[in-house]
C-alpha cells in the first residue's frame, strides 16, 4: 500500500536538517519494529523475547529485499 507524498511534506523533509530527518527516520523504524514484535508475540506465545526479537530482525530484513 504505497501512498504518494504530499507536494507539502516533501518540502518541509527538503527543509529538514539531517539530524532532524535521522531521528524521524529512527522513530518510524522503532514504530515498526514495535508493531512488528506485538504481532510476532500474540501470533507465537510460545517464543520467549529473544526469539521473537530473532524474528523481528529476519521479518524486516526480509521486507527489504
Amino acid at each position: 500500500m504505497k501512498k504518494d507524498l504530499h507536494p507539502l511534506q516533501i518540502e518541509a523533509w527538503k527543509r529538514m536538517d539531517s539530524v532532524r530527518k535521522h531521528a524521524l527516520t529512527r522513530q518510524a523504524n522503532a514504530m515498526v519494529r514495535a508493531a512488528v514484535r506485538a504481532r510476532i508475540a500474540r501470533r507465537h506465545p510460545e517464543l520467549t523475547p529473544v526469539e521473537i526479537n530473532h524474528e523481528v530482525s529476519r521479518f524486516i530484513t526480509r521486507s527489504r529485499t
